[in-house]
């Protein structure tokens, strides 16, 4: 069976998007899912099972939860491209973040880019968008402005989180194959 990656943007931020994973778990598990597992409270997911419909996805959040989010979903093969397209080696994983944001055609970020820090650097991979800011994210004036130049889609997650997301697909395949 095949491993998926599902990222929900805006859970549980700053007291909006309120979704328990308990029940995040539940609802992806009656549309089918297997191996259903979370990672922290924001809306990370590696499931098993047949692709995951990320419209469905919404749907049914949005039935059950009263607010609808965007949803992405990632075969393991790409998760893991978009992890090893990453050009940095961050010291600490919470000063690197990735926008995951699906294959664009173009992004117009020189005004955004103007805006980094000395110590910043961005990269542009044909599915995400990476920040480096060793000064630290929460200081970063190109990471507080980058969102409204990228796709409404795109989510944000911290190379720790990606790091972790990894981990429980590897740790999956090799229960599954043992």
């Amino acid at each position: 069976m095949d491993q998926w990656v599902i990222l929900l943007r805006g859970i549980n931020v700053g007291g909006h998007g309120k979704l328990p994973m308990a029940d995040l778990r539940a609802l992806l598990l009656a549309m089918g899912l297997q191996d259903v597992q979370t990672y922290i409270q924001s809306g990370n997911v590696v499931v098993r099972g047949p692709q995951p419909d990320a419209g469905r996805i919404m749907d049914k959040v949005e039935a059950n939860f009263g607010f609808r989010r965007d949803v992405q979903v990632f075969s393991a093969a790409a998760f893991e491209a978009v992890a090893l397209a990453c050009p940095f080696s961050p010291v600490e994983g919470k000063h690197l973040h990735i926008w995951f944001t699906g294959r664009v055609e173009r992004l117009d970020l020189v005004e955004t880019i103007a805006l980094a820090a000395d110590d910043e650097a961005l990269h542009i991979g044909p599915e995400a968008v990476y920040l480096h800011a060793p000064s630290g994210i929460g200081r970063s004036k190109l990471a507080e402005k980058l969102p409204r130049y990228l796709p409404t889609r795109a989510t944000a997650r911290n190379w720790s989180t990606v790091q972790k997301l990894r981990a429980m697909l590897i740790e999956g395949a090799a229960g599954a194959s043992g």
